[in-house]
Parts: structure tokens; C-alpha cells; sequence
């Protein structure tokens, strides 16, 4: 017999090769009539016959039953030998990375920040780096030094000469409508003033 119970070892490939000879004919009838056999009427595998790898009771080889607690919502769950078992899905793993907190996160390094960083351009740095400069020196702009009684969502930190140095007493706390108004004069002084006209 060509084929055995155990598997298609047994088989040449020789025989298998020649598929419109009357030997290769015969080789397919074979296979025909194993696979008939695999099943019984009401459709189970037949024990021991070709296609039948797994016996009663045998546990798949990425279950090998091993138990594991997730780390974040300590439920009991079953993983792979090749798994870690960490987490017991997806969604707990995001879950616990989003309260991990960065190894830098409210961590002083002065050998490489302010000054001393190799990046910093100190007075030639541009409109943008001096703003956010103010911003984190001394706080976000809360009020209006024009007029306290000016009430907004937002406030802007406003430099006074427009040499945008880093001195704390060339900046001012305004709020939206009065930093419009400031620019806006400031700014016709100095065209005037380039012209000549007093």
C-alpha cells in the first residue's frame, strides 16, 4: 500500500509526479479514496485515518495551559509558551502605557538646558524662541497691565521696545485688544519716525 495510516511518508514522489500516467491515476484514486474514509456519516474524523493529526485529549501546541495574571487588571488568562504573558490583551496594554510616566518628566538637567545648551543663540534668537522664552521663565501672561479691569480667555506677553531682548522689564502682560493697539501705534511711531516726520 502507498499510503499508511501514520501519514504520507510512505508515498514516493516519484509516483506522484507522473499525473497522466495510468500509475499516477491509480496514486490519485488512492488519495480519493483515503480522504473519503477521513470522516464518518456525521462528519467526525475517523481515528488513525490520513488528515488526523491530533489524538483525544492532546492540546494544541501554542496551549500548553499555562496561566498568567495581567499586570494591569489582574485577570487570569492563558498564554503561549512563546508569550510573555504581560498583559492579557491589547487594549490593557495601552491602558498601562498611558499611565507610565517618562524617565525625563520634571527632571532639572542645567549642564544642558538655559545657556548651556548647545543650540541656544541667546539674544539672536528669533520672535517665536524669545516668546515661549517668556513663557517659560515667568509663566503664562494672566492680566492686563494697561487695565486690570480688561477681562479675557487669553493673554499675550507684549514687548515694549520691539528690540525683543530678554529683559523682564521690556515685556508687559496684555490682553488681545490692547496688544493690537499697542502694535498697532507703536508700529506707525516707527514708520513715521523712519520718515522723518515727528
Amino acid at each position: 500500500m502507498l499510503f499508511s495510516n501514520s501519514g504520507w511518508g510512505d508515498c514516493p514522489h516519484e509516483l506522484v509526479s507522473y499525473g497522466s500516467s495510468i500509475l499516477g491515476r491509480r496514486v490519485k484514486k488512492l488519495m480519493t479514496d483515503s480522504f473519503q474514509i477521513m470522516r464518518d456519516k456525521k462528519g467526525k474524523f475517523l481515528k488513525g485515518c490520513i488528515g488526523n493529526p491530533f489524538k483525544r485529549g492532546q492540546k494544541a501546541w501554542n496551549n500548553a495551559g499555562r496561566k498568567e495574571a495581567c499586570k494591569f487588571c489582574k485577570k487570569l488568562f492563558s498564554c503561549p509558551p512563546s508569550d510573555k504573558g504581560i498583559y492579557c490583551s491589547s487594549k490593557c496594554k495601552i491602558d498601562a502605557s498611558k499611565e507610565k510616566t517618562a524617565w525625563n518628566k520634571s527632571r532639572r538637567m542645567p549642564e544642558i538646558s538655559g545657556e548651556n545648551h548647545y543650540l541656544y543663540k541667546g539674544e539672536a534668537a528669533g520672535y517665536s524662541a524669545k516668546h515661549a522664552w517668556m513663557k517659560k521663565m515667568f509663566g503664562k501672561a494672566n492680566k492686563c497691565a494697561f487695565d486690570i479691569s480688561h477681562k479675557s480667555t487669553r493673554y499675550h506677553w507684549a514687548n515694549i521696545s520691539k528690540s525683543y531682548s530678554r529683559d523682564r522689564d521690556d515685556w508687559a502682560s496684555l490682553c488681545p485688544q490692547c496688544h493690537g493697539q499697542y502694535d498697532s501705534i507703536l508700529s506707525s511711531k516707527i514708520r513715521y519716525e523712519k520718515k522723518g516726520v515727528s
